[in-house]
């Protein structure tokens, strides 16, 4: 005997079509801002100083973190460049507009800011820099690969402005203590002035110190920046440090 089929025939509804895939989001490269001005950029695999970042770019602001106890934090903050040459002495600086809301971030990492009257750091960094009674002007240890090993910033000057009148030796040196190659301690400098006055100008000092941290790149390895300066003019420099020492990324000054 034959039985009858009485299954569901099957449906001949199409299906439905693949939910379309979502949008890139699209970043903007990234730029560190100081005091609302570009001082450097990474633009594609390169890093550029300030001036070289040019107007009219939307940029992710990266800020500054100053050299103070607590946590790290760098906030990101969507800018448009702009150059206005106009702007006397200094017409060349990228000033930056906000163009949407600040992110605040925590790299997971803190600064712990030291006594500039340290002796065990006064004669290391001493024997460095070839003085025996040097003064400490900044002083502070950081984390900067996230690898678990502190590394030690500091700062050094001779002068606290720029004497009219003086004589003598002249120096100010910023630099970072870290363990290098082989686990063996040592001293990396990123800025050097050492001269004698002749006690005829101003401009016979040369002025640097620490002003903070920051990630140009966001690898999450930080770069240091300071400033360096003179009787008219003042620049902020952005470090990293490699395997074999400094490794300039950008900067930018202002001054006559």
């Amino acid at each position: 005997m034959l039985l009858a089929c009485t299954g569901t025939a099957p449906s001949t509804a199409p299906a439905p079509a693949p939910a379309p895939a979502p949008a890139p989001v699209v970043k903007n490269p990234r730029a560190v801002v100081f005091n609302g001005d570009i001082i450097a950029c990474q633009d594609g695999d390169k890093t550029l100083g300030g001036s070289d970042c040019g107007g009219g770019r939307a940029w992710d602001a990266v800020s500054v973190a100053p050299i103070k106890d607590g946590p790290v934090v760098l906030t990101t903050l969507p800018v448009v460049g702009a150059v206005d040459m106009e702007d006397e002495p200094c017409g060349w600086l990228v000033h930056t507009k906000p163009t949407g809301d600040a992110v605040r971030g925590e790299v997971g990492r803190s600064i712990e800011v030291l006594p500039n009257t340290n002796e065990q750091y006064r004669k290391l960094i001493g024997e460095a820099v070839d003085i025996e009674e040097v003064l400490i002007t900044g002083l502070a240890r950081v984390d900067l690969e996230g690898d678990g090993t502190d590394e030690v910033l500091f700062s050094a000057e001779s002068h606290d402005g720029f004497p009219m009148n003086a004589t003598g030796l002249s120096y100010s040196f910023v630099g970072v203590r870290r363990v290098g190659a082989g686990g063996k301690a040592e001293t990396v400098m990123l800025y050097t002035h050492k001269a004698q006055m002749s006690g005829e100008s101003p401009m016979d000092h040369l002025s640097a110190g620490l002003l903070g941290v920051t990630d140009v790149d966001g690898d999450g390895t930080l770069e240091v920046v300071y400033t360096e300066g003179y009787y008219e003019g003042e620049s902020w420099m952005v470090v990293a440090l490699g395997p074999s020492g400094a490794v300039p990324v950008g900067g930018e000054g202002c001054g006559v």
